[in-house]
């Protein structure tokens, strides 16, 4: 199968004049792929069937077995064993894959900002920091009303 990029090349090389058999061997495919390319109108696409896991005669099972234990959730190791005793042939992974797609997506907790009014709210810190022999102290004080930062160091 050519990428999408040879297939363009085919056609664009077909309208300026140039043969199949140039065409074939300008891209180094046979006459037989040139022709197919330039018979279809849109770009081809790779497809592939779906293929069945040993999961799937047990998928209604777990979704009703999370959907009851909502809002807690059950491990996979404990769905395993119950899965066993149904007759479930498959390993831990396969399952452990399905539950990752099953568990709801956290949701951020709202941020919840406040603001003050000038002169009744600032945050302070004090660092240390030692540069060999020197030492450098800084004070730093954030206003909560505006954000600024005032700075004071001292040696």
């Amino acid at each position: 199968m050519l990428v999408a990029e040879e297939v363009v090349e085919i056609r664009v090389l077909r309208r300026q004049g140039k043969s199949i058999r140039e065409i074939a061997r300008m891209l180094d495919v046979s006459r037989n792929t040139v022709r197919r390319y330039l018979r279809i109108e849109e770009l081809p696409r790779y497809e592939r069937a779906a293929r069945s896991s040993k999961l799937d005669p047990y998928q209604h099972y777990i979704d009703e077995r999370v959907k009851a234990a909502a809002p807690d959730w059950i491990p996979a190791t404990v769905l395993l064993r119950e899965l066993r005793a149904l007759g479930y042939p498959g390993g831990y992974s396969i399952l452990k894959d399905h539950l990752a797609t099953l568990r709801p997506l956290a949701k951020p907790e709202p941020l919840i900002r406040f603001e003050t009014d000038p002169g009744r709210q600032m945050q302070v810190d004090f660092a240390t920091i030692r540069r060999g022999r020197d030492r450098l102290s800084a004070f730093i004080a954030t206003l909560g009303w505006s954000r600024g930062l005032c700075r004071i160091r001292n040696r």
